[in-house]
């Protein structure tokens, strides 16, 4: 191989290892941020302060309607199987919940293609 191709791998190895290392730092941000919105409405849930929440301490006063839909599913777990949830372990929560909705999502897109292309 001529130092002429070695210069353009070497620069393709460059861009890419920049382009991957802006990936991962906006997925570390994104996580991040998100997670601090989790952590957020936790804070509102958790009435008594008191680091858990529960059937017996929840509040949903102060969260809009509209999240309260789609939380709907661990409000449902703390409620009629009387779960007790701290900050992580709601987090993992919210964590699940959000890949179940991108994955309907996906799915949702995905036949929707497949039928606009069938016409």
């Amino acid at each position: 191989m001529n130092a002429r191709a070695e210069n353009i791998i070497k620069d393709n190895f460059k861009k890419n290892s920049n382009i991957i290392h802006t990936i991962n730092s906006t997925d570390v941000l994104y996580n991040k941020k998100k997670i601090e919105q989790f952590e957020k409405i936790f804070q509102l849930m958790d009435q008594d302060e008191d680091g858990s929440i529960s059937s017996i301490n929840l509040t949903l006063k102060n969260i809009p309607q509209q999240l309260i839909r789609i939380i709907n599913p661990i409000i449902t777990l703390l409620k009629e199987d009387n779960v007790r949830l701290n900050l992580i372990e709601f987090i993992k929560e919210c964590e699940y919940l959000f890949e179940v909705i991108m994955l309907f999502i996906l799915e949702f897109d995905s036949s929707r293609k497949k039928r606009s292309n069938q016409f």
